[in-house]
């Protein structure tokens, strides 16, 4: 006997067959901080020229804002998993 009522496909689980897309680690971007924090301090090392205690502390102000700017990206912006974000602190 032929049935011509519409044909069922199998039942295919949408779960498993959805591909979890790969993360990448967006190491540029912190390599690109990393350069322009070096860059402002030397660029204000020497600027500040005549005076040392200036020059010195634009250092200090330079490093704190290069570990700022390397600690955002790392949690925000890195693309790394959350749990190994939390490892590499």
């Amino acid at each position: 006997m032929n049935e011509s009522g519409p044909q069922t496909e199998p039942e295919v689980d949408q779960a498993t067959s959805v591909e979890i897309p790969r993360r990448t680690f967006r190491w540029k971007w912190g390599l690109a901080i990393l350069l322009l924090g070096i860059a402002a301090i030397i660029f204000n090392w020497f600027r500040l020229a005549p005076d040392r205690t200036y020059q010195v502390f634009s250092v200090y102000e330079g490093i704190r804002n290069i570990l700022v700017g390397l600690l955002i990206w790392w949690l925000l912006f890195s693309g790394l998993a959350w749990k190994t974000r939390f490892q590499g602190l």
